[in-house]
């Protein structure tokens, strides 16, 4: 049975970029392949803080 993911971050240890993904049902989707400011193709991945999904939603409604 499908369950649905946490809000979860994608980071770069080697330049501090990241980006924190909405839910979206039992599939992560959106995932980058490399870091889009150094090209580090060995991205991290964690549960979203709930800071971290609060900015994400607040930069969502600001874009709007």
């Amino acid at each position: 049975m499908p369950t649905k993911l946490p809000p979860l971050t994608t980071f770069c240890r080697q330049c501090g970029w990241k980006k924190s993904l909405p839910p979206m049902g039992d599939v992560i989707m959106g995932l980058p392949e490399r870091c889009p400011q150094c090209g580090n193709p060995d991205l991290q991945l964690k549960p979203s803080s709930l800071l971290e999904s609060a900015l994400r939603v607040l930069t969502e409604v600001a874009k709007k």
